[in-house]
C-alpha cells in the first residue's frame, strides 16, 4: 500500500517522486549554468576580437597620418596616472636599445638587421597606447579609450619594430614598410612571413588564462613565465610540444619572438588561448605613391631597401639595368640638371661630364680619359671610364690573324675582329664606298 503526502494542494508526491524531481531539476540547472558560462565566455572572446581589430585599424591609420607606427605605452601606469595610455618613444633616429625609455621593454633577441646597418634591430614592447590612438584628432577609426582592454579586463600587449616607430619619420618622409623586425611564428615554430622576422607590429590579448597580461586597473604584470602549472619558459626559446615551454608563454617572455597559433585549450604545454593581430611586409606594396606628386601627375617610388634590378636578378647598385635605358627629356641628379654651358639657374660645370671625355681629345696629363694598354672602354661611371680586357687573355695577349684586309682594288678597311679560343682570329673587313 502506498502512502501519499499532502503538499497543500490537491495533488501529492511520494518522497521518491519528490527526490526524482529535485535530481532532474538539479541536472537541468547544471546544464543551464554551463550554457550560461559558455555564453559569457564566448561574449568575452567576441569582445576581445572586436577590440583588438579596432586597435589594428587605428594603428595602421596612425601610420598613414604620421608616417610611422605609435610607440608602446608604459604597462605600469593606471587610468588617472600622468602618461597613462600615451605612447612612450625613444629619441629620434633609434639605432639600438641603449636609448629605450624606462618602462618600455626593448630587445633585439630574435629580430633581424632590416636596415642593413649592422646589428639586429630593436623591438619595443609595452601596452597599447590607447589614449594616443583614441585622442588622435585626425582619426577616422571608431576606437575609444574603453577599447583598450580585452574581454577579460586586461590591457593589450603591443610590440612594434623600433625602426618603424622612429619619431624622425613624418607623413612626408614615412618609415619604409620593409623595416619590420618582429619574428612571428605559428604553434609549430614555423615563420608566418615570407621574410623571417619582418612583422611590423603585434597586438595581443593573453586570453582567458590572463597569464602575461597587465590588469587594466593595476600596476602588476601577471607572471606568465613563472607559472606553477607548466614548466617555466626559457627566454629566447620556443619548443612547442616538448614540455620545455608553454606555447602561449612565448608571447610574454620579452623577446622578439611571438606566436599566432590555433586556439587550443587542452591542459598541457600546447595550451594556447592568446588572440593576436599583426601587420607584415607582405601586406605592404613594393611601390608606393609619393606625397609630393604635382597636380595631375602620379609619382611613385620603390620601397625596397636594397638594389633594384631591371632584367637582372642580382643587382649590385641602387638601379641596375640589363639592356638599353631610354630617356626622353633629361637626367636630373640631387644637385639639379648638369649643364656644362653654365646656363643661369643650373649648376656649374663642376662635377659634370667633360665634352673632351668622349671627344677623343685626351690632352696632356689627362690619361684618365683612356684605358690602359690591352683594355677597352665599355662604359662611363662616376666620370671614369669602365675598362675591360680587349682580349680574353688580358693585357699582353697577341692574336695571329689568318687574313688581312685588301689594299685594293677594291680597297678594304677593318671593322671588327673575331677571336678564337686558341688565340687565332680573323679580321672583319669592309669595302670603301
Amino acid at each position: 500500500m502506498r502512502r501519499a503526502y499532502k503538499t497543500g494542494t490537491e495533488s501529492g508526491f511520494t518522497l521518491l517522486e519528490l527526490a526524482i524531481v529535485i535530481i532532474v531539476s538539479g541536472l537541468l540547472l547544471t546544464a543551464a549554468m554551463q550554457v550560461y558560462k559558455s555564453s559569457l565566455s564566448n561574449g568575452d572572446y567576441r569582445l576581445t576580437n572586436d577590440n583588438v581589430e579596432l586597435a589594428q585599424e587605428a594603428i595602421e591609420e596612425y601610420y598613414g597620418l604620421k608616417g610611422r607606427y605609435p610607440c608602446p605605452a608604459n604597462p605600469a601606469l593606471r587610468p588617472g596616472d600622468i602618461g597613462y595610455g600615451v605612447e612612450l618613444c625613444p629619441p629620434a633616429n633609434i639605432v639600438d636599445c641603449s636609448t629605450a625609455p624606462v618602462g618600455i621593454v626593448c630587445t633585439s633577441d630574435g629580430s633581424r638587421d632590416a636596415d642593413g646597418q649592422g646589428g639586429d634591430d630593436p623591438i619595443l614592447i609595452g601596452t597599447l597606447p590607447i589614449v594616443t590612438l583614441a585622442g588622435n584628432p585626425s582619426k577616422r577609426s571608431k576606437i575609444e579609450e574603453i577599447n583598450g582592454r580585452d574581454g577579460y579586463g586586461m590591457k593589450f600587449t603591443y610590440a612594434v619594430s623600433g625602426l618603424m616607430a622612429d619619431t624622425a619619420y613624418t607623413v612626408d618622409s614615412p618609415a619604409n614598410p620593409h623595416l619590420g623586425g618582429i619574428n612571428l611564428r605559428d604553434e609549430n615554430d614555423q615563420s608566418l612571413t615570407d621574410i623571417e622576422a619582418s612583422t611590423h607590429f603585434v597586438v595581443i590579448s593573453h586570453g582567458f588564462d590572463q597569464v602575461g597580461a597587465t590588469p587594466y586597473e593595476g600596476t602588476a604584470v601577471l607572471d606568465a613565465c613563472q607559472s606553477n602549472t607548466f614548466t617555466p619558459i626559457i627566454p629566447g626559446t620556443f619548443e612547442p610540444g616538448t614540455g620545455v615551454a608553454k606555447t602561449d608563454r612565448e608571447n610574454c617572455d620579452n623577446d622578439a619572438y611571438f606566436v599566432a597559433g590555433l586556439r587550443r585549450l587542452a591542459d598541457n604545454d600546447n595550451y594556447f588561448d592568446d588572440i593576436i593581430y599583426y601587420t607584415t611586409t607582405a601586406s605592404m606594396p613594393l611601390w608606393m605613391t609619393s606625397n609630393f606628386s604635382p597636380p595631375g601627375q602620379t609619382w611613385i617610388y620603390n620601397t625596397n631597401l636594397g638594389n633594384v634590378g631591371v632584367g637582372d636578378i642580382t643587382p649590385t647598385t641602387p638601379l641596375q639595368a640589363v639592356g638599353d635605358i631610354r630617356i626622353e627629356d633629361r637626367v636630373e641628379s640631387e644637385q639639379g640638371f648638369c649643364n656644362y654651358l653654365g646656363v643661369p639657374g643650373y649648376a656649374s660645370s663642376t662635377g659634370c661630364l667633360q665634352p673632351s671625355f668622349i671627344s677623343g681629345d685626351v690632352g696632356a696629363g689627362t690619361g684618365g680619359y683612356k684605358c690602359p694598354d690591352g683594355k677597352v672602354a665599355k662604359g662611363i661611371e662616376n666620370n671614369q671610364l669602365v675598362c675591360e680586357d680587349l682580349l680574353p687573355g688580358g693585357a699582353g695577349t697577341h692574336i695571329n690573324f689568318s687574313n688581312t684586309c685588301s689594299l685594293g682594288p677594291p680597297q678594304e678597311f677593318v671593322t671588327g675582329i673575331v677571336v678564337r679560343s686558341d688565340g687565332t682570329g680573323d679580321l672583319i673587313c669592309s669595302t670603301y664606298p
